[in-house]
């Protein structure tokens, strides 16, 4: 053997050296095994004093514990981590407090002793020996350790960890004897090779299953082992690999079994996530609690659907400020705080900032909105304060609402408490958390609405203060008072500002109970999280969840958090950057288009003729695979066909027209989940040739590889890889500053981040020097992606159930709004009374209730549902591929680009969104029609624009290829179609506005507003109105005064305005209710002046358009042309009216 690769051998041979037990334990004076330190075993006076005060604290407020008696019914209103101590033994164990609510109105808690656990991964058959040593080793923190076989579906890690040895030996082999080599390639390695990559072979893995009393435990083995497993997966195949060619069957010696330890699984999941994934408990649902010596047991109420009535309060608060300054809580003073509980109205003045005593009020701005407020005048701040939390403690809130609260009104709170010596803690239990920026207690959920709004609303940036979604969502305007003025009021006017708090808590409390309420405790049903953090968390978080419970399900082990590769290259450079090119998004048309305006099409003929020509086809599909309908079953087939044929005629044989048209949205209904559910896409059934070569089902002919396309963008830096390697290898013999003000350290030393940091900075600055540029321009590929039809479907299962239940969820909606419609139009006095109440087995339901309850489950799954797509591609997710998010969108954009080829033929497409085509249709296209059966049992309803579309979706979108696992020993699939992409309809509306561009040639995308027959607007894009940071004036111009006006007065035609004789009340034509100050006058207009006027401005001078309310025009049919130069010249103004956003047809 040479000595090159001698040395490379010998280095890769040496065991990690493991750290004396007094190093690896991070402890003082450790025995070995781990056995010293029993800090965590027994608590100490403080943490027992802590615990005690919970306690009773907990107690005081309602929740006492539940240790003993006869079995009882409670809704879970929340859960948190906790611990207890064996009084016998004095022994601390961990353990889930769970705080119920009964059904009249009393609470309780429990303790759930739950062990922590994680997984550990060793090599082959060395499970046992790994066992044996984890348990010497840490005798005192490990409780027990069991094996227990788990698939793993991340094939990404197992391939490398299967073949890496084997890659390794191959390079040394050029200069290893021949006489070693012969080990290399022994039949029984091979073949334990091809058995790892084999991702369909039934191979499951074994893991060891490490449990512990308590968290702490857990933590301290956890970090020690994370040290090991890094060093080890960085040695193990080659050391292994030398072990078999050099020296056959080694010995292991008992310090070497640590080194057998090469991956750590599910550690960093959440203690109370964890007991609820595998307990199956949720918070909003009944269960029949007992306690034993055993412990605690829960039986799930699946006949209790209605939630529990938990006392809620809804809070908000006013404070002094300085003038053109933010409230500071070190000086300034709550004047304020109005809260109702339950309904009940409640408001607490601080006469040291407010001018007088203010009596009982009442703040009603709805009938179904009642506000009754009883008032308290205090002296000072200190005694509003004590006020306030002596009432909290007598009511005892179980949710406590507020808006924005988790930044400013609790943080104000406890600043203001502690300033008057008192901790709000001690008093509430809920104590801010400056870094998450939470406020949260472990026994009442806070539930901050802002959080809701931000999350859940899908209302935009610029409409998510309080009062604009009181507007929005609760339909009144709110009171509103300057914030500069609101000391001065509260001496001066003192009435006034009483009312405005109050409002706040109103729009708070029902805001909350109508919306958020229902919302985040359906989600709560399904994601094993307490209620704060199911509404704080980000729906790829969610997502996570809801795949981490299918997975303990289906025994398959989660992988750990995704880690980007910080040195990938693409045409020998280092990317910088790497992604996938998403949905196709196209603005084709802009203007103002009506459906009771002539709009002119020039349509195509022979695209009428292939309607017409397939229309059989097409009318089958829909009674057979939409309606689910026997052909033969059907009354009026020909009836239909030739309702549909004569208009079609008739629109071939007259391409040239003009008629009123029908605006239409076609979208395909959740797109991105039913993409996955079509092709069976999932994370881990993206294969590579590799993969598919060791598969057992690799044969000719094979089916069960799919090929799908999606198209790669990546961005690289200019140097080249050789000129990085060499930057590297200089940087890593360097001392650099290591920022935190230490002296220098040696690169190595640094953390992964911060090398990969200082490296990335060396780059760059080489980059700029030598080429001049940093960035090579951004390249895109398409590329092929291979979807395995046979991986475990365990992601798409679960993408599937959700849109199922989902589906039943909506159904069950429209049923019982049936019923309530039907009850209330009944006139029955009787049927109303049983429509506010409904008994179903044990409880009393309200219509109404079951309404909201079924919506806001259906909206709750929708949320879920949506995020199946993106989650993928999240930083960090546990289940990731960019492949898989590059297939979806990929294939969304060709399903919808198909869609416009079609509709520019038969009409005129306007903007194409992610997921549908808005259109213009002529108005003589064929819509809806009634199909009828002959038993009169049943009708089946179409859409013709949508059936023409599906049957197009489904000749070039259906998955022929979807296998299903019909035996699993004997692993046979049985193979059928899949196509659950079907377009559906929204229209026709009344008018779609489109903005022009301030470019000639130029469209914008995603900025256009619809507007529903009635004149509501039914959609808005794009528009300063959604957008914070801007001109107030800007907004008020957009949708309350220009854009509903669009939709009326008089007809609009190309590039010009008409304007008729008889509009007096829209001025000239489109009424925009604008009026150019000038020196504080409006400009002079009188009866038939002429439109155009020179004016003055500043220093230079301006055309435009005398747009005046009320005023007269008489001059009949005469044109305007308002081209792009002039709302350019508009748009600079000093007023920067956005009158770039009109655009006239």
């Amino acid at each position: 053997m040479k000595l090159s690769a001698f040395l490379i051998l010998r280095s890769l041979e040496s065991p990690i050296r493991v750290p004396p037990d007094s190093e690896t334990m991070n402890g003082e004076g450790r025995r070995r095994g781990g056995g010293g330190d029993r800090r965590d075993l027994r608590l100490s006076k403080q943490q027992k004093l802590i615990l005690t005060a919970e306690e009773q604290l907990e107690s005081k407020l309602g929740f006492d514990l539940f240790s003993e008696g006869d079995r009882r019914l409670g809704w879970l209103l929340t859960f948190s981590s906790s611990s207890w101590e064996d009084q016998d033994t004095h022994k601390v164990y961990s353990c889930v407090d769970l705080y119920f609510v009964c059904q009249d109105g009393s609470t309780f808690k429990t303790k759930y002793k739950f062990r922590p656990y994680f997984y550990a991964a060793t090599k082959d058959k060395m499970e046992m020996d790994v066992e044996a040593y984890l348990r010497r080793r840490y005798e005192s923190q490990i409780a027990d350790i069991e094996i227990v076989v788990k698939e793993d579906l991340n094939l990404a890690m197992r391939v490398s960890i299967a073949c890496g040895g084997l890659v390794f030996v191959f390079i040394f082999c050029l200069q290893i004897p021949v006489a070693h080599q012969a080990r290399i390639v022994q039949p029984q390695a091979m073949l334990n090779e091809v058995d790892e990559k084999n991702h369909l072979s039934g191979l499951r893995k074994p893991y060891l299953k490490i449990s512990f009393d308590t968290v702490q435990q857990l933590m301290r083995v956890k970090s020690d082992l994370m040290h090991v497993v890094e060093r080890n997966q960085a040695k193990l195949d080659a050391a292994e690999a030398y072990e078999s060619v050099l020296t056959g069957k080694s010995k292991q010696r008992p310090q070497d079994f640590i080194d057998c330890v090469f991956d750590l699984r599910e550690y960093d999941v959440p203690y109370h996530v964890r007991f609820a994934i595998d307990n199956d408990v949720r918070s909003g649902q009944w269960y029949d609690v007992s306690v034993s010596s055993a412990g605690v047991m829960l039986e799930r109420r699946t006949d209790l659907l209605q939630r529990a009535e938990v006392h809620v309060c809804a809070f908000d608060i006013e404070t002094t400020k300085l003038p053109l300054k933010f409230p500071d809580a070190e000086y300034d003073l709550i004047m304020m705080i109005s809260y109702m509980v339950d309904g009940q109205g409640y408001l607490i003045i601080n006469r040291e900032c407010v001018g007088e005593d203010i009596e009982d009020l009442e703040y009603t701005p709805k009938p179904e909105f009642e506000g009754f407020f009883k008032v308290t005048n205090v002296k000072n701040e200190e005694e509003l304060l004590r006020h306030w939390f002596a009432h909290m403690r007598e009511v005892k809130p179980g949710i406590y609402v507020s808006y924005n609260g988790d930044f400013f009104d609790w943080p104000f709170l406890e600043s203001r408490a502690a300033h008057h010596g008192s901790r709000m803690s001690d008093e509430l239990g809920f104590k801010c958390d400056q870094n998450q920026g939470e406020c949260r207690a472990k026994f009442a959920c806070h539930l901050d609405c802002f959080a809701w709004v931000k999350r859940d609303s899908y209302l935009p940036q610029g409409s998510q203060g309080l009062k604009a979604v009181t507007k929005a969502k609760l339909g009144y305007d709110p009171l509103e008072v300057n914030p500069e003025d609101m000391v001065r009021f509260a001496k001066e006017r003192p009435q006034m500002m009483a009312s405005y708090s109050v409002s706040d808590a109103v729009a708070t409390y029902y805001l909350y109970m109508t919306y958020v309420h229902p919302f985040i405790f359906s989600l709560a049903t399904i994601i094993p999280m307490p209620p704060d953090e199911v509404l704080r968390k980000g729906s790829g978080t969610l997502c996570e969840m809801l795949l981490m419970v299918q997975a303990y399900e289906a025994n398959v082990i989660c992988p750990n958090k995704h880690e980007s590769d910080p040195e990938k290259f693409y045409s020998n450079h280092l990317l910088e950057s790497e992604t996938y090119i998403g949905g196709h998004v196209e603005c084709l048309e802009s203007g103002v288009f009506r459906s009771d305006l002539p709009t002119s099409f020039k349509l195509d003929p022979s695209a009428y003729e292939q309607l017409i020509n397939n229309l059989d086809r097409d009318l089958q599909y829909a009674i057979r695979v939409e309606g689910k309908m026997d052909l033969d079953l059907v009354s009026n087939y020909d009836e239909v066909k030739n309702a549909i044929m004569e208009k079609l005629l008739n629109l071939r044989d007259e391409p040239i027209r003009e008629e009123f048209p029908l605006i239409y949205h076609l979208d395909v209904a959740a797109m991105y989940p039913n993409i996955i559910l079509t092709n069976r896409l999932q994370p881990p059934s993206i294969v590579s040739d590799e993969i598919c070569t060791a598969c057992d089902f690799n044969r000719p002919g094979k089916t069960c590889l799919r090929k799908l396309e999606w198209v790669w963008r990546g961005e690289t830096y200019t140097a080249k890889k050789s000129d990085y390697f060499h930057m590297k290898r200089q940087i890593e013999s360097e001392f650099v500053d290591s920022g935190d003000g230490q002296i220098s350290k040696s690169f190595l030393d640094l953390p992964k981040l911060e090398q990969q940091s200082k490296l990335k900075e060396r780059l760059k600055k080489y980059c700029q020097k030598a080429y001049k540029r940093v960035l090579d321009k951004p390249v895109t590929e398409l590329r092929e992606a291979g979807i395995c039809m046979r991986e475990n479907p365990f992601y798409v299962d679960t993408v599937r159930s959700f849109r199922d239940r989902r589906y039943e969820y909506k159904g069950l909606n429209k049923v019982w709004k049936g019923k309530l419609s039907e009850a209330k139009s009944s006139g029955n006095s009787i049927k109303i009374q049983e429509a506010q109440s409904l008994v179903t087995g044990l409880a009393h339901y309200r219509l109404q209730d079951m309404v909201v309850l079924y919506d806001s489950l259906q909206l709750a799954h929708k949320c879920i549902l949506n995020s199946f797509y993106g989650y993928v591609m999240r930083k960090g997710a546990r289940w990731y591929s960019m492949e898989m998010a590059g297939v979806v969108t990929y294939t969304g954009a060709k399903i919808i680009q198909n869609a416009r080829l079609l509709v520019e033929k038969i009409g005129r497409p306007l903007e194409l969104d992610t997921d549908g085509i808005w259109c213009a249709l002529p108005g003589s296209f064929p819509e809806n029609f009634t199909f009828k059966t002959k038993d009169s049992k049943k009708k089946l309803t179409i859409s013709y624009p949508c059936v023409m579309l599906n049957v197009d979706v489904a000749r070039n979108n259906t998955n022929d290829q979807y296998q299903t696992l019909k035996d699993a020993v004997n692993k046979t699939y049985t193979t059928h179609s899949e196509c659950s992409i079907e377009f559906e309809v929204d229209g026709p509306y009344k008018a779609m506005i489109l903005p022009a561009s301030k470019e000639e040639g130029i469209l914008i995308k995603k900025r256009y507003a619809v507007f529903n027959d009635d004149g509501t607007l039914a959609e808005l894009k794009g528009f300063e109105i959604k957008r914070r940071g801007e001109l107030k004036l800007i907004k008020v111009f957009q949708v309350p005064l220009l854009l509903p006006k669009l939709t009326e007065g008089s007809p609009l035609f190309r590039n010009s305005i008409v304007c008729c004789h008889n509009n007096v009340s829209y001025g000239i034509a489109v009424h925009c209710y604008i009026c150019w100050l000038y020196g504080g006058q409006h400009p002079p207009c009188t009866r038939g002046a002429p439109w155009w006027r020179r004016v003055s401005v500043g220093r230079t001078n301006h055309l435009y358009p005398l747009v005046l309310y009320g005023q007269h025009c008489e001059a009949p049919n005469v044109r305007l042309p308002l081209s792009a130069g002039l709302c350019t010249t508009l748009y600079k103004i000093k007023l920067r009216l956005p009158l770039t956003s009109i655009a006239f047809r």
